[in-house]
């Protein structure tokens, strides 16, 4: 019978194990220990941050921060760097608020609230945009930098009082860009006042008449010429007569101290002329406008159907009490086949 020898695997002798397990001890406690710190610490300072207590909660970021890891386990570190910035940015916010700085505090804490839309911070930053409004006066709030993102501001609900404050920034704001010479601007959010607030016309009827006569203007609209006065009023008070000759709708703006939108429909029997007419055609609607005695700037626009242009009129009328001042409008087609307003004529015989 053939025997079979086994050899048994070689024993480590006793002092070996125990030094074996002492090394993974000590590996666990150089290992662990500053993992299981680390945690705590973030986890503290996590808790504190939910709660809007920046100050503790940067207290114990920066010590996690701080520690060493032998290796990184959780990434607390980057972690805690990313919420420490997020506090540090809503303390900044309450210190500027505090310095009575409302726009700057303001434009942090909008920042805030765009940039972390997830974070335990928005609510309390919203609650102070709020206090910001009850402190501050919306006109000083309304800076440029406020002004172009006043939609954000209204579509995220940070402006408390929607019903008042809200009117009162689109016709701030747009005082800024007016102010600044850019009137299309100035004339969206005018408009905007106007079909959200119609009942706060005494906010924006003066404003919004004043920047669309500007733009016009601006624009390169043709001068219309006022200095002739055509007659007198029976009852003393101070008219402008306005007729369109033509197949286009009108619309005439007047601005000044007594501010008016009026539209003028297409005349059907009208037509576009090929040359200039020395006389106001017999057709046409017309429109008369009582005006308060002083400065008075008018703008008049025309449709556009594709393939026109028809570039506008305005110009200054001084108007004196009693006085009546009139202007025909017709189309004359341009010799390029482009169509515009060639002339302007006073109405021969005025409508008193």
């Amino acid at each position: 019978m053939t025997q079979i020898n086994r050899k048994l695997p070689p024993q480590l002798p006793p002092g070996s194990l125990l030094g074996l397990g002492i090394g993974v001890v000590i590996f666990g406690v150089f290992w662990g220990a500053p993992h299981l710190l680390i945690r705590q610490r973030f986890q503290q300072g996590q808790q504190a941050y939910e709660q809007a207590q920046c100050q503790i909660a940067i207290q114990k970021f920066d010590q996690v921060i701080a520690m060493k890891q032998v290796m990184r386990f959780g990434d607390y570190q980057d972690r805690a760097t990313v919420k420490k910035a997020e506090c540090e940015y809503y303390l900044s916010g309450l210190q500027l608020q505090s310095q009575g700085q409302h726009e700057a505090a303001l434009h942090r804490f909008t920042n805030l609230v765009i940039a972390y839309k997830t974070s335990p911070l928005i609510s309390p930053a919203q609650a102070n945009i709020t206090n910001l409004f009850e402190q501050a006066i919306p006109k000083d709030l309304a800076t440029e930098r406020v002004c172009e993102r006043l939609e954000t501001l209204i579509n995220h609900k940070m402006i408390p009082h929607q019903d008042t404050d809200v009117s009162q920034f689109y016709v701030y704001c747009g005082q800024r860009y007016e102010q600044k010479q850019q009137y299309a601007r100035a004339k969206t959010l005018y408009e905007k006042s106007q079909q959200q607030y119609p009942q706060k016309s005494d906010l924006w009827t003066p404003a919004l008449a004043r920047v669309t006569v500007a733009n016009i203007k601006q624009n390169g609209a043709k001068q219309i010429d006022f200095d002739q006065r055509v007659g007198s009023t029976t009852d003393g008070s101070s008219k402008i007569e306005l007729k369109n000759s033509s197949p286009r709708q009108v619309w005439i703006t007047v601005s000044g101290p007594t501010p008016q939108f009026k539209t003028l429909p297409p005349c059907k029997k009208c037509k576009i002329y090929n040359q200039r007419i020395e006389s106001c055609p017999a057709e046409g609607a017309f429109t008369r406008i009582s005006l308060e005695p002083g400065e008075h700037d008018i703008s008049v626009q025309f449709t556009e159907l594709p393939g026109e242009k028809i570039v506008p009129w305005a110009g200054s009328l001084q108007l004196q009490t009693g006085a009546h001042h009139s202007r025909c409008f017709f189309l004359v087609r341009h010799s390029s086949g482009q169509r515009f307003i060639e002339l302007e004529k006073p109405l021969e015989k005025p409508s008193l």
